[in-house]
């Protein structure tokens, strides 16, 4: 894979990207991150604005067992890598850019600056007995990478908070309800009177999964359930909930998606899901879109969103970019 990456951008990029996948529960390769640590640790220039963290870690084990002990969140691991790796993709830019040409940087800020940081807002409650604790915690590693904040009962209540204040408040705010159906959720004092409460709210989307065969029952019994199965097809179906209930939110969380993106056959999984909603997107959500494609050579060089996906956004987003912008990622796809 890291042979087809043709400039040290492009390198700097993916070794960025692998590390934010690592850090976020995607298997990694090591033999890759040692090639490309080797080749930035072997110029004195990349040497040292080499994040400190890929100088001192030889492997990825190590940088797991660093990452895992400084920050906790999904959210707070991804911030730190784009930060730490700023002033080496910043530099190499700089370096390959002609003189003539507008930069990656001038091009983003061409477009509207406030879509940089937008939050998801959007909170997630997760019901489930704390029999099936490990299967609560996949669920919210996928919430985690979609940017929808959580709530884990048992591990998100403090002992000295009053239980019962804090389920209801959760209760009342989430916009998605997640049961975990079992046998053990069947015979919890609490989650049958977590369902009953948000069967009475109105503007909450219920997405409830099996963990083995339990079908919806009760409050919930008018909601299909489905297997719960293996991360992506958790990711597709809390989409896909998303997309009936909130279609407006749904483009800015699929945008989270392309953040951690690695490779080509992840790129075109990602494009994929965003194909039905390129005629509904804003300008701000379409120069997002544009910049996000633009950074990453995993994107805009995989063979399906160079035939099909970013054609079809460039057709149907020509009149929401600026022309430098425009031109930037046509020219990469026609490339």
């Amino acid at each position: 894979m890291i042979e087809e990456l043709e400039s040290e951008y492009e390198k700097a990029q993916y070794l960025q990207n692998s590390l934010v996948g690592h850090a976020t529960g995607e298997a990694g390769n090591n033999q890759e991150y040692n090639m490309l640590r080797m080749y930035f640790m072997g110029n004195e220039e990349t040497k040292k604005l080499l994040p400190s963290f890929v100088r001192t870690n030889r492997s990825l084990d190590q940088f797991w067992q660093f990452i895992k002990r400084e920050f906790s969140t999904y959210a707070e691991r991804r911030k730190f890598i784009w930060e730490a790796f700023s002033q080496l993709l910043e530099y190499l830019e700089g370096k390959t850019s002609a003189p003539a040409d507008t930069t990656l940087q001038e091009r983003t800020h061409a477009g509207p600056p406030h879509w940089q940081g937008k939050g998801i807002n959007m909170k997630a409650f997760i019901s489930y007995s704390t029999a099936d604790k490990e299967k609560g915690a996949e669920v919210k590693n996928v919430l985690d990478k979609l940017g929808i904040e959580s709530f884990l009962a048992h591990d998100d209540i403090r002992v000295s908070e009053e239980w019962e204040r804090r389920i209801l408040k959760e209760l009342n705010e989430c916009q998605l309800f997640i049961p975990l159906l079992s046998n053990n959720f069947k015979e919890s004092d609490w989650c049958g009177q977590e369902a009953g409460i948000i069967a009475n709210r109105r503007n909450v989307a219920i997405i409830p999964f099996s963990l083995n065969g339990t079908n919806p029952y009760g409050f919930i019994s008018k909601f299909q359930g489905q297997p719960l199965a293996r991360g992506e097809i958790i990711t597709n179906r809390i989409i896909e909930a998303i997309t009936i209930n909130f279609p407006k939110k749904v483009v800015d969380i699929l945008m989270v998606t392309m953040e951690p993106v690695n490779s080509y056959r992840h790129a075109e999984s990602v494009m994929k899901r965003f194909e039905s909603h390129f005629h509904s997107f804003t300008p701000e959500q379409a120069y997002k879109f544009a910049n996000l494609s633009l950074e990453n050579g995993q994107i805009w060089n995989a063979q399906k969103c160079k035939e099909t996906y970013l054609p079809a956004f460039l057709e149907k987003n020509k009149d929401k970019l600026d022309k430098g912008l425009y031109e930037a990622l046509q020219v990469k796809v026609q490339g």
